[in-house]
Parts: structure tokens; C-alpha cells; sequence
């Protein structure tokens, strides 16, 4: 959310599509006036819908280039997923990494950071076999609630 707003106040972005509506209020606080702050209209539960969701505002809006900001682990990913859903369009992206207090450091220097990580690398191959081979356009639910069990597992067990 700072990293995003701190963007918007340098005049690098417009406008900001966001997809986790409850950070909206904390873009606000941090000075980013609520007419700047567009919600995709249905909300997310996944990157890859998160994908599905902001590309047709980029389309529709005529955007041809577009930041999307997100925490370390989760930018290859990220950037995988947006060239995926947006294949040959001509919207120029620009992949920014937040820049949390627990990616201060190696991956493996705090809880947070080793969970993320950890977490991250099966979504990786979760997301090249069904959407890059298999071509899904969407996520399954029952990935979705596999996903949850999974990241709520590994806080358990990761040092």
C-alpha cells in the first residue's frame, strides 16, 4: 500500500486498480484521493483472477502501460500471470516490488519471508501446469481452498 501510493504522489500512476478492495481506506490515509482508486467490480481471489480482473479496465480505459505492484516472492509469478491473461496486447507493464520490513535481508531471515517463499514456489508450478500446459482460464475453487489449507499450514510449521 505505501509503495503504491507513494508512486501515485511522484505522478507515476493516474490512477490505481486495485484488487484487494481492503486496502482501499490505507490508500486513502496515505493521500491517494478515493476518485483515483478504481475496484474491479468482481473481487478477486487468486493472482490469476486478479489478472482476469484488472485486464479489461486496462483495456477498456486505453491504457498502454501499467505498474503492477507487489511483495518480492511474488513477482515472478505475478509477472507470469499478467503476460499470460494479456498475451500480445500492446500494454507495457512495469512489475514493482513493495518493500515490506520482512523482505529485509535473505528470504530466510524471518518467519514471514521463509513462508512466502515456500508458499510461493508450488503456486509457481501450480500455475505453468494448469494455466500455461493446460490452459485454465480460471482458478477452481477447489484450488482455491487447497491454496488456503496449504499457506495456513506452512505459518504452522515454518520456523
Amino acid at each position: 500500500v505505501k509503495k503504491t501510493a507513494s508512486l501515485y504522489k511522484e505522478g507515476l500512476a493516474p490512477q490505481v486498480i486495485l484488487t484487494t478492495v481492503q486496502h482501499r481506506d490505507a490508500l486513502i490515509r496515505y493521500g491517494v484521493p478515493a476518485e483515483s482508486i478504481v475496484v474491479p467490480a468482481r473481487q478477486p481471489y487468486t493472482t490469476y483472477q486478479e489478472a482476469l480482473a484488472v485486464a479489461p479496465i486496462l483495456r477498456q480505459r486505453g491504457y498502454r502501460s501499467a505498474m503492477v505492484v507487489s511483495d518480492p516472492p511474488h513477482l515472478y509469478r505475478v509477472r507470469w500471470i499478467f503476460h499470460h491473461v494479456l498475451g500480445e496486447e500492446s500494454i507495457r507493464l512495469f512489475f514493482i516490488s513493495s518493500e515490506p520490513a520482512w523482505a529485509k535481508g535473505f528470504w530466510w531471515d524471518s518467519h514471514q519471508s521463509r513462508v512466502f517463499v515456500l508458499t510461493e514456489l508450488p503456486k509457481i508450478v501450480y500455475y505453468w501446469l494448469a494455466h500455461g500446459l493446460l490452459g485454465l482460464k480460471d482458478d477452481p475453487q477447489w484450488t482455491i481452498d487447497l491454496k488456503r489449507r496449504y499457506e495456513r499450514f506452512m505459518r504452522k510449521i515454518v520456523p
